[in-house]
């Protein structure tokens, strides 16, 4: 596991003063959520499986593996239940155990805000073509917004990573935001489990 993702789960909690960008896109839906229990790097798809360090290496697809499809990447592209049905990979999302609560597409900057439950249980999973490197981190912030809490990140390793986050001692609004520093299209998706 890269060392920036381990960091993440340590310092989840550590706050972080960025703010959004001015024009970066914004989704909302009803859900439950907290702040940064686990980071898990994912195979889900074939391209997902990268390696990365702390100090960044490549994250393109191993040689023979297939690359995201470029549909993941636009504003009203396939989603990732679509291509999950379609290449299975419970690693990834397992439809039987999870349910996608909202997914975006962005450059630069995403935002999902939504309703959090107390109690309840969050992952969100970051997806970037084969080709994308670059630093990426996720964070939350509740209620109006100000303060953003600086949830897992990675210096390297642009998508193919998830965290999830511990169940959420305060029901309210929590808006997620991604980050990812190159000019590449990136999809962000909110899961919860499956009642």
């Amino acid at each position: 596991m890269p060392a920036a993702v381990v960091a993440a789960a340590l310092l989840g909690t550590a706050i972080s003063g960025c703010s959004a960008s001015p024009g970066s896109g914004s989704s909302t839906a009803d859900a439950s959520t907290a702040a940064v229990s686990s980071v898990t790097v994912t195979s889900a798809a074939p391209s997902a499986t990268r390696s990365a360090s702390a100090t960044g290496s490549s994250a393109s697809s191993p040689a023979g593996e297939e690359a995201l499809p470029a549909a993941l990447f636009e504003e009203d592209g396939m989603t990732l239940v679509e291509y999950t049905r379609r290449h299975p990979d419970p690693d990834h999302l397992d439809p039987e155990k999870e349910s996608v609560l909202e997914e975006a597409v962005g450059t630069g900057t995403q935002q999902i805000t939504v309703d959090a439950q107390q109690g309840a249980v969050l992952r969100v999973i970051v997806l970037c073509p084969s080709d994308a490197t670059g630093e990426t981190e996720i964070l939350t912030s509740r209620g109006g917004g100000g303060t953003k809490t600086w949830m897992a990140g990675s210096e390297a390793l642009c998508g193919g990573w998830s965290a999830a986050t511990p169940p959420v001692d305060e029901a309210g609004p929590m808006t997620f935001t991604v980050t990812v520093d190159n000019d590449k299209p990136f999809r962000m998706v909110l899961t919860a489990p499956s009642a």
